[in-house]
């Protein structure tokens, strides 16, 4: 009887799990959202921490402040860098690996450049000017977004590493409009 009852039971929530999936795309509303899994099966797997003007987690923001207009002289012409790291650490990371970033090469890459567009919000946005980012590390130089050129390789020693990072705005374009100039883009941490 109790097996029979287990059964009974066991059928029932299986019933309700196949379920779900169509009961709560039928919720989506305005307290909804969606949830995104990603994950890598790796024998390393250190802690991703972006350290830029803030103490982070693996999402991090580098904060430029107010740029003044005046800064861009033409075509080329950058604002000061910001520096940023990407920390690695935790027992899983494994010393004698090394450890490279990827940055993502969709989103808001622009292929001509090799910088980082910036996010047209319409009104209130600033154009004329793209980010850029390089490396900061014993092999400084321009990253090409759209060719994810010129990677750093850190060595994981004592569990830890730190891949570091600079960016500015560079100007595109001879004429800047002024407003907000942000911007994201995602990265993988892989190991060997």
């Amino acid at each position: 009887m109790k097996l029979k009852s287990f059964a009974s039971v066991a059928a029932s929530g299986l019933l309700f799990v196949a379920l779900t999936p169509a009961l709560s795309f039928a919720e989506t509303g305005v307290n909804s959202g969606n949830v995104k899994f990603e994950g890598l099966i790796s024998s390393v797997s250190c802690k991703v921490q972006v350290d830029a003007n803030e103490s982070g987690v693996n999402t991090g923001t580098v904060k430029f402040g107010n740029i003044l207009p005046s800064v861009f002289n033409g075509v080329g012409t950058a604002s000061e860098f910001k520096e940023f790291n990407i920390n690695l650490s935790g027992g899983g990371c494994t010393d004698g690996s090394k450890a490279a970033v990827s940055f993502h090469k969709d989103g808001f890459i622009d292929n001509a450049t090799g910088n980082l567009r910036l996010i047209d919000g319409g009104a209130g946005s600033a154009s004329g000017v793209q980010i850029q980012i390089h490396n900061n590390g014993a092999a400084p130089g321009k990253i090409d977004l759209s060719e994810n050129n010129n990677q750093q390789v850190a060595d994981v020693v004592g569990n830890k590493a730190v891949l570091k990072f600079k960016a500015s705005y560079v100007a595109v374009s001879d004429t800047i409009v002024e407003g907000r100039a942000d911007s994201n883009i995602n990265f993988d941490v892989t190991y060997n």
